[in-house]
């Protein structure tokens, strides 16, 4: 019901394997990692993002081209069935219903940021460590990254 999408492109020297293993790493943020031979990223949300009124999900890919990778994380926050009762049940006495689906949209935005914030800290640390560089991508503008080299970093928001 709410969805996103964040994505982070870089450049790094290290080798596939080397790279794959921080992937899985730096998202170990969001719950239980397992990337794929394929670059299919499957991601079991962790406790943070569990609740009796939201169910969290998580997936993702990540893709080579020589040397340039994309890590691209969607995630899908939906009411639950006991959210659903809550709302028909507190729609009909109370007309309060409806506020259930504040707490699927703020879950959303919780995901959002920590998603956000780990692929901007992926990034950061595959390139520090490789001395590559960051890539733009979509939307959401352009964020300098502090030290000796200039790093982008954009970050993409669908939903």
């Amino acid at each position: 019901m709410f969805r996103g999408q964040q994505a982070v492109r870089f450049y790094s020297r290290s080798n596939e394997l080397a790279v794959v293993r921080q992937v899985q790493e730096a998202l170990g943020r969001l719950g239980r990692v397992a990337v794929e031979r394929s670059g299919s990223i499957h991601i079991e949300p962790g406790r943070e993002f569990h609740s009796r009124l939201t169910q969290t999900a998580f997936s993702g890919c990540l893709r080579r081209r020589n040397r340039e990778y994309e890590v691209r994380i969607t995630y899908c926050c939906r009411p639950t069935p006991v959210n659903w009762a809550v709302m028909a049940l507190g729609t009909l006495p109370f007309l309060l219903g409806w506020v259930a689906l504040l707490v699927p949209l703020s879950t959303k935005r919780r995901v959002a940021e920590a998603v956000r914030s780990t692929l901007r800290e992926l990034g950061g640390a595959l390139v520090e460590a490789s001395g590559g560089r960051f890539s733009g991508l979509e939307n959401e503008g352009l964020v300098r990254a502090g030290g000796a080299r200039s790093h982008r970093l954009v970050a993409s928001e669908a939903g």
